[in-house]
């Protein structure tokens, strides 16, 4: 699996985006898996920090309704 994660940071008006488009299937792990390992690892960049607005950003239509 080969994450496209990217993750923006704007401290002065206290949000961050998360881009997962990125994201391809390698070996065992499904583009889903892949989604979604690459927000929970944007996620888990933010822990600790405090953040007003959070917004995800992905092309996969499975992963958002799972977050949802």
């Amino acid at each position: 699996m080969r994450q496209g994660t990217r993750v923006e940071y704007n401290w002065m008006d206290r949000w961050v985006r998360i881009k997962t488009n990125g994201s391809v299937k390698l070996g065992k792990y499904s583009i889903f898996d892949s989604k979604l390992w690459g927000i929970l690892d944007g996620l888990s960049l933010l822990q600790g920090n405090q953040c007003d607005n959070v917004l995800i950003q992905t092309d996969n239509l499975e992963a958002i309704e799972a977050i949802q």
